[in-house]
């Protein structure tokens, strides 16, 4: 019998409190490795901050160093974000053992994540970065070109919600390769299913992930509530992140997956049913799933 303490819980709303509250320890060192992981990427985008800055406003006579400031930003976050999809790989395997009640320890996990699933991360992270970095240069020449200020408000919308789709199917993949062991062309195309399939739930989601930047950007005139941000977000923001999307992951995998494919790890980690689904080994991944949604 479980006492109150490790008694497992019963939903995934229950192991967010429950994670969060006894294993904050975990969450912080994987935030904290997880934002050096993305040090070269937040190097870049401030360094493309700073240069439009020095450009000014964009006009037809500017245009084309606009365009050499977005091809060299792209450019470079493409081994940026590789370099991050690596700490990604290990962040993300260290939670799913949150997430599945499994012990942990941090280094020699983080280590096991990054050598059982860093390759296939870093190829979802390039894609994903180079059709960002495509749509983005694209929407951008569309507008100087065509001088119109309604289809410059027009693309920017376009081009936000194509960016927020591809940051779903990212997170959905890092979250598959966690889990499942399969083909790279088949992570992808899952990933675009179970993104479409909870799409309403997974912006929702997003916003609860990005809660923080979207307190920066209200109260970010006030210097003391900037400062206490900024804090808390290079603390814990990756690894509160990372836990809210793993939740709502594995919840769409049981969904449509696990229920009747793989009833083993359906609700792992959640008591399920009147008793405690649990596996004898300590770190169990599915093997050979050839993972497909029907």
């Amino acid at each position: 019998m479980e006492t109150k303490d490790n008694k497992k819980p019963f939903d995934r709303r229950e192991a967010f409190i429950k994670i969060f509250k006894s294993e904050f320890n975990i969450l912080l060192k994987t935030s904290i490795i997880t934002c050096l992981f993305a040090l070269p990427t937040f190097a870049v985008l401030l360094w493309c901050v700073a240069e439009m800055i020095i450009l000014g406003d964009i006009t037809s006579q500017n245009a084309v160093a606009l365009y050499s400031i977005q091809a060299r930003m792209n450019m470079w976050l493409i081994p940026s974000n590789a370099f991050f999809s690596v700490g990604a790989a290990g962040a993300f395997y260290v939670v799913r053992r949150l997430v599945w009640g499994e012990d942990i320890s941090f280094f020699s996990d983080f280590l096991r994540g990054i050598k059982n699933n860093a390759l296939q991360s870093v190829i979802s992270g390039v894609l994903v970065t180079a059709l960002m970095g495509g749509i983005g240069y694209a929407g951008n020449l569309f507008s100087i070109k065509t001088g119109l200020a309604s289809s410059h408000w027009i693309v920017s919308i376009i081009q936000i919600a194509l960016y927020i789709f591809l940051i779903m199917l990212l997170l959905f993949q890092y979250c598959i390769i966690s889990v499942y062991s399969d083909a790279m062309g088949k992570i992808i195309k899952n990933s675009i299913v179970f993104t479409l399939c909870s799409l309403p739930k997974s912006v929702a989601i997003l916003t609860l992930m990005a809660l923080p930047m979207i307190l920066l950007l209200i109260f970010g005139k006030v210097y003391w509530i900037y400062i206490i941000i900024t804090v808390l977000m290079g603390i814990v923001g990756f690894g509160y992140a990372i836990l809210i999307f793993t939740l709502h992951a594995h919840s769409v995998f049981d969904k449509y997956v696990n229920k009747t494919n793989f009833p083993h790890i359906y609700k792992k980690g959640l008591y399920h049913e009147g008793k405690d689904i649990d596996l004898d080994s300590d770190d169990y991944i599915v093997e050979g799933s050839n993972l497909d949604v029907q």
